[in-house]
């Protein structure tokens, strides 16, 4: 009776185990976010700069790459793992800081393959979240899928 016991609870778990892997694991991808940056559709590198006569200017003006009610999203990522990268599910989650509550996120997917040790930057245009309270813009991995057909999904 206890072999039977034994044999039934090593199938259950190899089944279970297996089921999880197909599903989607439950630790962090190895596609890591390296940098990150979220910047309004604003060009402020024009700042204690010489004009043509000669005076010391402070200016902002609109960017030339996007529109300026957006955020520009650009996100460096790296392949840590052993597996080619066949697609990322990526997003910009809008976090309280009162609460250290995730208010909103906006998600992004790129089809863009990517071998083990690559580097790839993604951009992407977002809309800003426009309620009252202090907001800060945080990158994250929401899924990975890899060229084997396995998939990584947040949980």
């Amino acid at each position: 009776m206890k072999s039977l016991i034994l044999v039934l609870t090593v199938t259950l778990f190899t089944t279970i185990s297996h089921a999880q892997g197909l599903t989607g694991q439950q630790f962090p991808p190895e596609v890591q976010i390296i940098n990150s940056r979220f910047d309004l559709g604003v060009n402020q590198a024009i700042i204690n700069h010489t004009n043509r006569d000669g005076r010391l200017v402070n200016s902002v003006s609109p960017s030339n790459d996007g529109p300026q009610d957006l955020y520009k999203a650009t996100v460096i990522i790296k392949n840590n793992g052993t597996k080619r990268v066949k697609a990322i599910t990526w997003g910009a989650a809008f976090i309280d800081l009162d609460t250290q509550k995730e208010v909103t996120r906006r998600k992004f997917r790129h089809k863009k393959s990517f071998a083990p040790g690559a580097v790839r930057t993604l951009t992407r245009y977002v809309l800003p979240y426009n309620k009252a309270g202090t907001i800060t813009v945080r990158a994250v991995i929401d899924r990975v899928e890899y060229d084997d057909g396995s998939v990584w999904q947040h949980p």
